[in-house]
Protein backbone atom coordinates (compact mmCIF):
# COMPACT_ATOMS: atom_id res chain seq x y z
CA UNK A 1 0.00 0.00 0.00
CA UNK A 2 2.97 2.16 0.71
CA UNK A 3 4.58 1.50 -2.46
CA UNK A 4 1.51 2.62 -4.33
CA UNK A 5 1.01 5.60 -2.67
CA UNK A 6 4.82 7.07 -3.00
CA UNK A 7 4.51 6.01 -6.35
CA UNK A 8 1.12 8.37 -6.94
CA UNK A 9 3.01 11.29 -5.11
CA UNK A 10 6.10 10.85 -7.23
CA UNK A 11 3.84 10.50 -10.54
CA UNK A 12 2.28 13.90 -9.19
CA UNK A 13 5.42 15.18 -8.17
CA UNK A 14 6.87 14.56 -11.56
CA UNK A 15 3.01 16.10 -13.60
CA UNK A 16 3.08 19.28 -11.25
CA UNK A 17 6.51 20.26 -11.00
CA UNK A 18 8.10 22.77 -13.27
CA UNK A 19 11.25 24.23 -14.05
CA UNK A 20 12.09 27.17 -11.98
CA UNK A 21 13.06 30.68 -14.28
CA UNK A 22 14.77 32.47 -11.59
CA UNK A 23 15.29 35.50 -14.04
CA UNK A 24 12.50 35.65 -15.52
CA UNK A 25 10.44 36.12 -11.78
CA UNK A 26 13.06 39.06 -11.39
CA UNK A 27 12.23 40.08 -14.75
CA UNK A 28 8.53 40.01 -14.18
CA UNK A 29 8.40 41.20 -10.52
CA UNK A 30 10.47 43.96 -11.73
CA UNK A 31 7.25 45.13 -14.47
CA UNK A 32 4.74 44.91 -11.88
CA UNK A 33 6.73 47.09 -9.42
CA UNK A 34 7.58 49.74 -12.19
CA UNK A 35 3.92 49.33 -13.68
CA UNK A 36 2.25 49.61 -9.90
CA UNK A 37 4.16 52.72 -9.11
CA UNK A 38 3.76 54.58 -12.61
CA UNK A 39 0.04 54.05 -12.41
CA UNK A 40 0.02 55.33 -9.25
CA UNK A 41 1.75 58.16 -9.89
CA UNK A 42 -0.43 59.45 -13.00
CA UNK A 43 -3.77 58.32 -10.71
CA UNK A 44 -2.76 60.93 -7.76
CA UNK A 45 -2.06 63.75 -10.19
CA UNK A 46 -4.71 63.16 -12.66
CA UNK A 47 -7.34 62.87 -9.75
CA UNK A 48 -5.28 65.68 -7.56
CA UNK A 49 -6.20 67.82 -10.61
CA UNK A 50 -9.73 67.07 -11.37
CA UNK A 51 -10.00 66.88 -7.51
CA UNK A 52 -11.89 63.01 -8.35
CA UNK A 53 -11.35 60.66 -6.35
CA UNK A 54 -13.72 58.35 -8.09
CA UNK A 55 -11.16 58.68 -11.02
CA UNK A 56 -8.03 58.37 -9.46
CA UNK A 57 -9.23 54.83 -8.31
CA UNK A 58 -10.45 53.91 -11.58
CA UNK A 59 -6.95 54.66 -12.89
CA UNK A 60 -4.99 52.89 -10.72
CA UNK A 61 -7.92 49.69 -10.93
CA UNK A 62 -7.01 49.89 -14.62
CA UNK A 63 -2.84 50.21 -13.75
CA UNK A 64 -3.47 46.87 -11.42
CA UNK A 65 -5.04 44.67 -13.74
CA UNK A 66 -2.22 45.71 -16.64
CA UNK A 67 -0.10 45.11 -14.44
CA UNK A 68 -0.95 41.74 -13.56
CA UNK A 69 -1.46 40.54 -17.38
CA UNK A 70 2.32 41.70 -17.96
CA UNK A 71 3.44 40.25 -15.20
CA UNK A 72 1.91 37.04 -15.04
CA UNK A 73 1.43 36.15 -18.68
CA UNK A 74 4.24 34.30 -20.18
CA UNK A 75 5.26 36.73 -22.89
CA UNK A 76 7.23 35.28 -26.17
CA UNK A 77 10.86 36.77 -25.06
CA UNK A 78 10.18 35.59 -21.55
CA UNK A 79 9.64 31.92 -22.63
CA UNK A 80 12.81 32.28 -24.63
CA UNK A 81 15.78 31.98 -22.33
CA UNK A 82 15.19 29.36 -19.50
CA UNK A 83 18.54 28.01 -20.32
CA UNK A 84 19.56 29.84 -17.15
CA UNK A 85 22.63 31.29 -19.12
CA UNK A 86 24.98 33.62 -17.30
CA UNK A 87 23.06 32.82 -13.82
CA UNK A 88 24.82 34.54 -11.34
CA UNK A 89 23.34 33.03 -8.29
CA UNK A 90 25.30 29.82 -7.77
CA UNK A 91 22.05 27.46 -8.51
CA UNK A 92 22.36 27.47 -12.37
CA UNK A 93 21.21 23.48 -11.89
CA UNK A 94 17.92 23.89 -9.75
CA UNK A 95 15.64 23.32 -12.20
CA UNK A 96 12.43 22.31 -9.84
CA UNK A 97 11.32 23.14 -6.21
CA UNK A 98 12.49 20.11 -5.12
CA UNK A 99 15.93 20.83 -6.57
CA UNK A 100 15.93 24.01 -4.92
CA UNK A 101 15.57 23.02 -1.31
CA UNK A 102 17.97 20.62 -1.78
CA UNK A 103 20.42 23.18 -3.29
CA UNK A 104 19.57 25.30 -0.08
CA UNK A 105 20.06 22.47 2.18
CA UNK A 106 22.99 21.50 0.91
CA UNK A 107 24.59 25.04 0.54
CA UNK A 108 23.48 27.07 2.59
CA UNK A 109 21.32 30.46 1.58
CA UNK A 110 21.58 31.94 -1.85
CA UNK A 111 23.65 34.84 -0.71
CA UNK A 112 26.28 32.16 -0.17
CA UNK A 113 26.00 30.19 -3.54
CA UNK A 114 26.49 33.80 -4.74
CA UNK A 115 29.89 34.22 -2.98
CA UNK A 116 30.96 30.50 -4.12
CA UNK A 117 29.97 31.36 -7.71
CA UNK A 118 32.22 34.53 -7.82
CA UNK A 119 35.19 33.35 -5.71
CA UNK A 120 34.83 30.51 -8.06
CA UNK A 121 35.13 32.48 -10.72
CA UNK A 122 37.59 35.19 -10.12
CA UNK A 123 34.59 37.65 -10.33
CA UNK A 124 35.15 40.63 -8.15
CA UNK A 125 32.02 42.41 -8.81
CA UNK A 126 30.43 43.70 -5.66
CA UNK A 127 27.92 46.00 -7.13
CA UNK A 128 24.72 43.87 -6.95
Amino acid sequence: MDALLNDLVDQAKSRFEGKIDFNGQKQAERYLQVLLISFGVIAFLVGFTLQNLLLTFGIFAGGLLVSLLVSTVRLPPAKADLSHSGDRTGMADVQSASDLMAALARGGDQEDSIARADQASGRKDWAC
